[in-house]
């Protein structure tokens, strides 16, 4: 098996990540539309649980406009880093790790 057909196992599709995040955008709350890729597929991001999150279309648009902010509140993650380990900021719950396994576990208090 090579490598983009090990990655296509692990796809999780927008539809479920939306349904994880409840159908709402984790920067603002509103109603989400987007399965963001936290680290970029153009830099090996893969479509997993712990790499992409729901946002809402300003909010997407947000992300990629405004790269540093996105960066530090964990909403994009470098191609150096592991998204798994990489906390983002979550318009609920405060800083948080998105698990492999699609956990959504706080990790500081807001």
């Amino acid at each position: 098996m090579n490598l983009a057909e090990e990655a296509r196992r692990f796809d999780v599709a927008a539809q479920e990540i939306l349904a994880r995040d409840q159908m709402a955008c984790i920067r603002c709350g509103l109603r989400a539309v987007d399965a963001h890729h936290r680290q970029q597929k153009s830099v090996g991001g893969l479509s997993t649980w712990d790499n992409q999150i729901s946002l809402c279309r300003e909010c997407h648009d947000w992300a990629h406009a405004n790269i540093e902010l996105a960066t530090f509140e964990g909403w994009l993650v470098g191609s150096w880093e592991v998204p798994e380990i990489v906390p983002v900021e979550h318009y609920l719950l405060g800083r948080v790790i998105i698990g492999s396994d699609s956990t959504i576990n706080a990790v500081g208090v807001r």
